[in-house]
């Protein structure tokens, strides 16, 4: 976002209004206000700075897609692929897939998901995950 306030201008809205305007109660009160609004804005945009805001992408408690490789249930045991496998007597046919699933945009996942999923694996619109489901699908085609 563009700066849109800094001390100078503050202090020329002060001196400016003071002086054209003195005349008035009801104006000098309408230059108070319009200084608490600046003084507002100001700290806003001191926090953005500072990277101390966080833009939601929606709306809580909206549906997002996650796109994740999940793996098929071995025939032996019926498990998934996972680290307990290792040591597994067994040959293993679990094979990686693709998976598009939904979750909720709530305040228990909401910093993870804007800070490190979003875009990624995780997209507000269904175009963009099946576009990157495609993608992960033809990587994992790739690796055969």
């Amino acid at each position: 976002m563009e700066r849109l306030t800094t001390q100078i201008e503050k202090i020329k809205i002060r001196e400016d209004s003071i002086q054209e305007l003195k005349s008035t109660t009801s104006i000098e009160k309408l230059q108070q206000h319009y200084i608490e609004i600046f003084d507002k804005l100001q700290a806003y945009e001191v926090e953005e700075e500072n990277d101390m805001l966080l833009h939601l992408p929606c709306e809580l408690g909206q549906t997002l897609y996650q796109v994740k490789v999940r793996y098929t249930r071995c025939s032996a045991y019926q498990e998934t692929y996972n680290w307990n496998c290792e040591g597994c007597d067994k040959e293993c046919d679990s094979k990686p897939y693709v998976a598009l699933e939904t979750i909720r945009f709530g305040l228990d996942n909401l910093y993870g998901i804007v800070k490190f999923s979003l875009g990624k694996s995780v997209f507000v619109d269904i175009r963009d995950a099946l576009l990157k489901k495609k993608e992960l699908e033809k990587e994992l085609e790739s690796r055969g």
